[in-house]
């Protein structure tokens, strides 16, 4: 009778070893299964062939000759710079411009987001960071291009000249294109990219 006990209490205790080792193996599989079908954010990182934008401008004003003197037209523009608080300690200065207006697009709706190198969201990505900084294209380095929402892209950039560091967001404006929404100019890069 002993040893029936004895066998029927072994047999509990290894069927109570089996059940929690179960029990842990299904918790491990579902906290594995949950980090693979949570969506990861769609970033990319920017290294590699880069994108060089060229701009021409071209001087339509032409000087107006009157009794022998030359007058030439000149506009005013009211452009109000807008400080930001940041909470962010990597930023030593925000803000946004009122001037700042979606730059016209060659692209159609419903708008994709694409970071390929060379394609048209990408070089109109690039415009727009580079009208909101007010610098050459040719003088900034990408480092890295996040998409934050369906419509909205922080571009991390550095001046090659002064070796400054912005992170720019901009937001696609439907029908219209990108439009610089925030400068943050930053104390470095975050310790990611370096």
């Amino acid at each position: 009778m002993k040893q029936l006990k004895k066998a029927a209490n072994y047999v509990w205790r290894t069927k109570k070893i089996r059940f929690l080792l179960l029990g842990l193996l299904a918790i491990l599989l579902i906290i594995q299964l949950k980090q693979w079908l949570t969506p990861k954010p769609i970033a990319e990182p920017i290294g590699g062939q880069k994108i060089t934008l060229t701009t021409q401008t071209t001087d339509t004003s032409q000087p107006v000759t009157k009794n022998a003197t030359t007058t030439q037209k000149t506009t005013e523009s009211t452009d109000t710079m807008t400080l930001v608080k940041s909470a962010d300690s990597l930023v030593k200065q925000a803000y946004k411009k009122t001037q700042w207006q979606p730059l016209p697009t060659k692209q159609t709706e419903p708008h994709q987001i694409n970071f390929n190198s060379g394609s048209i969201d990408r070089e109109e990505m690039r415009q727009a960071m580079t009208h909101a900084l007010e610098l050459p294209s040719n003088q900034l380095e990408e480092w890295w291009l996040d998409m934050t929402s369906p419509t909205q892209i922080i571009g991390y950039l550095e001046n090659k000249q002064t070796k400054d560091v912005y992170r720019v967001t901009i937001d696609w404006q439907k029908n219209q294109g990108y439009k610089p929404a925030l400068v943050e100019e930053l104390y470095e890069l975050p310790t990611s990219f370096k």
